[in-house]
């Protein structure tokens, strides 16, 4: 007997692709012409690897403190953010330099990335 199972309508936040507008894209490639400019040493992909990076680090700082950047929450709450420090981060195509927050109990622990 055939299975009455039905498929799940519900997408996942993994199950959905990254949509970049054509615009968006198109101002991302401006000038890069060469392989060297999009898979070398700083290029394209380096430069967009590092700047991912840096913005989800600063999105985890911010969870972690409870408060955006620069909110008047943050005054005197014993836990603030205390200026940035270098990282280097390893990964499948290489190392990638960052600037990376700090908070002042420094009671974030390290993770894998």
């Amino acid at each position: 007997m055939p299975s009455t199972r039905r498929k799940s309508s519900v997408k996942t936040p993994q199950a959905e692709s990254l949509v970049f507008s054509p615009a968006a894209l198109d101002q991302l490639l401006e000038g890069h012409r060469t392989p060297e400019a999009f898979f070398g040493a700083n290029g394209l992909l380096d430069q967009l690897s590092k700047a991912l990076l840096e913005r989800a680090l600063q999105g985890e700082m911010t969870h972690h403190l409870g408060y955006q950047k620069h909110d008047p929450a943050g005054h005197n709450s014993g836990n603030s953010r205390n200026g940035t420090s270098a990282k280097t981060v390893k990964g499948k195509r290489g190392q990638v330099q960052t600037r990376s927050g700090a908070n002042r109990s420094a009671a974030r622990p390290q993770q894998r990335v």
